[in-house]
């Protein structure tokens, strides 16, 4: 959750909800007319729901104003009412003579019924003036529409139904009525008030991840444009020291003040109200200048108002016929204000939704069928390990027949131009999209980890009887109320949302199944592992060759190796093997003087034979060269900033992006190996855990903007002094990383290598890397004297945060801000002793470790000093001995290759 708990220091770089704009009004039929929203060309068309439209609504019925323009049924707390009437009509059972809907889905409704009342019961009686203000009066609730009851005909169990399912909206804006009392105008921490009040309170406490599933829900959707909007008599009202907050909420509101003879005869009842009345000099202008229902807008109008804040609206004719019975009709609007379609129908143009992988024009069919291709060119390319995991979730798939917790899932959806499109779906709203598809129309893609809800699938096949997809997580138990926590085994004694961090086994699967130490990170039992490891990441060979060196020792003494334990641990190699190694096995002794050959900053030239790069070496590096075609690019200083790999002249590589990277032993890495393409290299490094780039080659003038940045990243939120971590916080904590790395900028962070990658592993694919730049918001190379540049996908200080898990925390005084964070943040890690070009099996065993503390209820959020001590390892010796490498390597490369 991005605002829970505690209001943050006042800082004017952040963003802000949006403040009163004024723009006075004069109509012959209605008279004097103030919009409080600014221009309204800033209000959306006209609804048929006439609960979606402006009114005049007394004190009693101001929520109504809150009326969701956009109802989007999705999400934990929601996707429980997506249903259309069909599947209503398919769910109604028949029983003991009438209609019902099943016990599950009533206890779901009834479940949500009370949650929201419980909210808005709370937050009325917490509000300071509800002693000054008429009591709210409510429509009436979901239940009395019946679905809780037995019905005589299936029709009318599914019209009851329908009619209950359109009654939560209206509870739904008493709440974003209620919240808007609360608000603040920091836009970051807008809800901070009331949900603090909502977590702290002593009976039933709300938990975090409640509160976060209600903040991402369109309850609490503030964008201009979503709510029905008020016309308000200013005499009768007595809300006028929160119209301000009601226009934050993105309430449109306009101020009738009628005619002359109606404000010198009433005084209104709360006297805030004569803010919003204009001077007379503005007064006798706008019926002089705009007597033909037009706006008038001029800097003075600001005189009125005590507020600095209030900003002038642009001054813009409206049409003629303004009002029409007291509704805005006005087709003027500013499209770009008003909030999209909710999913499913969330596009309504053609184009495929970005890191969809459908391609521009491509049907359901088409797409399969290619997936079908895609699938069995992965497999002429997948290593031992990939082909495991993948031949595991496979069958997973074939026994459960429904996603698991790791999988990503679309639904193929038609616009409203009739193209079928691939959507995806929230992980919270799989359990409720599921339903109503049989098991043939759920499609698994092994390779992508990825699941299609098709409806254009025949439901079974012929003669087949095909049953629909069960829920993923059905409520049977009537004490099951995950407002406040899980069901409790014993009801007397009810699970304290506060409770110790630990891993619940509800979410065991969410992160990873049980690791034992086997896989790419850690290699098979061998008398000497870290031959391999040399051979490959520095091309130096272990077999009896010359490599000693003694004058070249005579430097940094302190640094020097004595024995193998002290290289396998600076190279982060001592989880992968035994440490008392004697020194008198040459092999043992080899290694010893290839660390501090290169502890020494040796010159290419000085290299012995058992180096690959050395100049007398029988197994020259260069030989290789002829496999890729290599380019790099010169920072202003003249190290190399990045190098591009792409196929060689002759080869039949199709792919359509190239490898980039800013380290030249990751060039000779890919070198070494023996791969022939660029989806080969990039399995390889995916593997290993290497920081690269999949770089398309566009047109400079078809560059997109780069994504914007937020001076002052809010991760998962700010949080108060002294503030501890608990159960809920880490349930947010990972059900957002999941929703987080499921999206298109999920690949991104895949391609990060380090703490962030292996982070990004758990859940994304490698398919996803092969797909491409979705964004395409970075530029990684820019060729001199070239038309064309090379894009990827960008990342910001606020994606990095989320998936490392960052709080920010309050200080005393004017301190400054802390950082605590699950793990380290990327800045942090990189400082460490744990880097390296590649995941190294010390950083897994330190991962490994780092997960077992949460799951065993001991884990602690740090701050970045705290983290930096914790990882510190051998870190001086590490980042010498890398970046000589480094150097190496860089200079080899521009030279030879």
């Amino acid at each position: 959750m991005s605002n829970l708990y505690a209001i943050p220091p006042i800082d004017a770089f952040r963003p802000k909800l949006r403040g009163i704009k004024m723009v006075a009004y004069w109509n012959d039929s209605c008279g004097l007319m103030v919009s409080l929203h600014g221009a309204s060309r800033s209000f959306g068309s006209f609804q048929v729901d006439p609960r979606c439209n402006p009114s005049t609504f007394d004190d009693a019925h101001v929520w109504r104003a809150f009326f969701p323009r956009m109802v989007s049924n999705r999400g934990a707390l929601f996707g429980r009412l997506n249903y259309t009437e069909r599947q209503l009509y398919d769910l109604v059972e028949k029983r003991g003579g009438g209609f019902h809907l099943p016990d599950r889905v009533v206890q779901s409704w009834d479940l949500l019924e009370e949650q929201l009342l419980d909210l808005i019961k709370f937050l009325w009686l917490k509000f300071p003036d509800a002693d000054k203000v008429p009591m709210i009066e409510m429509a009436p609730p979901p239940n009395q529409y019946g679905y809780r009851n037995l019905h005589r005909t299936r029709a009318e169990a599914v019209l009851c139904a329908q009619a209950s399912i359109d009654a939560f909206p209206d509870l739904t804006a008493v709440i974003t009525f209620l919240l808007s009392l609360y608000l603040s105008a920091d836009k970051e921490f807008s809800f901070n008030l009331a949900f603090d009040l909502l977590h702290r309170r002593k009976d039933n406490p709300i938990s975090v991840q409640w509160l976060t599933d209600l903040e991402n829900s369109y309850v609490c959707d503030l964008r201009l444009g979503m709510r029905a909007g008020l016309i308000v008599k200013p005499f009768l009202t007595q809300y006028g020291s929160y119209f301000e907050r009601f226009v934050m909420a993105g309430v449109p509101i306009w101020v009738s003040w009628g005619f002359d003879q109606d404000w010198t005869a009433a005084r209104p009842i709360d006297n805030f109200v004569n803010r919003f009345f204009p001077p007379a000099d503005l007064l006798q202008d706008t019926k002089d200048r705009f007597a033909a229902t037009r706006e008038v807008q001029e800097p003075d109008f600001l005189k009125f108002s005590d507020d600095a804040q209030y900003d002038a609206p642009v001054a813009e004719p409206l049409a003629d016929s303004w009002l029409k019975e007291g509704v805005s009709v006005g087709n003027n609007h500013d499209d770009r204000e008003l909030p999209r379609s909710p999913s499913p129908n969330l596009e309504d143009s053609d184009e495929p939704v970005v890191g969809s992988a459908q391609l521009p024009g491509e049907d359901w069919v088409e797409f399969f069928e290619r997936m079908d291709r895609q699938r069995l060119a992965f497999l002429e390319s997948e290593n031992s390990q990939t082909k495991q995991r993948r031949e595991s979730r496979e069958r997973e798939a074939e026994k459960s027949g429904r996603p698991s917790k790791k999988s990503k899932v679309f639904e193929w959806t038609r616009a409203k131009s009739g193209f079928w499109k691939r959507v995806p779906i929230a992980s919270a709203d799989v359990q409720y999209e599921i339903e109503g598809y049989t098991r043939r129309q759920c499609r698994f893609m092994g390779h992508r980890n990825e699941w299609d809800l098709c409806r254009q699938i025949p439901s079974h096949s012929p003669g087949e009887e095909g049953g629909r997809i069960e829920d993923l997580d059905d409520v049977d138990d009537p004490s099951y109320n995950f407002l406040y926590s899980k069901a409790p085994a014993n009801p007397s004694a009810p699970v304290d949302p506060k409770s110790p961090v630990r891993f619940d086994d509800a979410l065991e699967d969410i992160v990873f199944p049980d690791m034992e130490d086997t896989g790419p990170f850690f290699t098979p039992a061998d008398p000497f592992p870290l031959s391999s490891y040399l051979l490959f990441w520095h091309g130096f060979s272990c077999q009896d060759m010359p490599n000693w060196h003694p004058h070249l020792h005579a430097r940094e003494q302190r640094l020097k190796a004595e024995n193998y334990k002290h290289v396998a641990e600076r190279l982060l190699q001592s989880s992968s093997g035994p440490l008392d190694l004697p020194s008198s096995e040459p092999r043992v002794q080899a290694a010893i003087d290839f660390y501090n050959t290169l502890i020494n900053g040796v010159g290419i030239r000085s290299l012995p034979k058992s180096w690959d790069m050395g100049l007398e070496s029988p197994n020259s590096i260069s030989k290789f060269r002829s496999r890729f075609l290599t380019t790099w690019s010169f920072s202003s200083d003249g190290s190399v900033q990045c190098f591009i790999i792409s196929p060689s002249m002759d080869s039949d590589d199709q792919t359509c992006w190239r490898i980039a990277t800013k380290s030249a032993t990751v060039v000779l890495f890919i070198y070494r190996q023996g791969w022939r393409t660029m989806v080969e290299i990039a399995l390889g490094l995916l593997e290993a855990g290497v920081e690269f780039s999949t770089a398309l080659r566009i047109q400079r003038n078809e560059r997109p903007h780069r994504l914007p940045v937020s001076l002052q990243p809010s991760g998962l939120g700010f949080r108060p002094e002294g503030y501890v971590p608990t159960a809920g916080d880490l349930r947010a904590y990972l059900e957002r990383l999941k929703d987080f790395l499921h999206s298109p900028m999920g690949r991104a962070m895949r391609m990060r290598g380090g703490i962030v990658g292996r982070i990004a592993r758990e859940f994304v694919d490698d398919a996803d890397v092969l797909d491409g730049p979705c964004t395409k918001t970075r530029t990684v190379y820019e060729p001199r004297r070239s038309s064309q540049v090379y894009v990827d996908d960008d990342v910001t200080e606020e994606m990095l945060s989320i998936v490392c898990g960052v709080y920010y925390v309050a200080t005393t005084g004017r301190g400054p801000i802390k950082h605590l964070s699950w793990f380290p943040k990327e800045a942090v890690w990189l400082q460490g002793g744990y880097v390296h070009s590649s995941w190294t099996p010390d950083a897994e065993r330190w991962y490994r470790s780092r997960w077992a503390e949460i799951r065993n209820g001991g884990a602690k959020v740090y701050t970045s000093t705290q983290w930096k001590a914790r990882i510190r390892r051998f870190q001086q010796h590490t980042s010498k001995a890398m970046k000589h490498y480094e150097d190496l390597a860089s200079a080899y490369v521009v030279k030879y290759f």
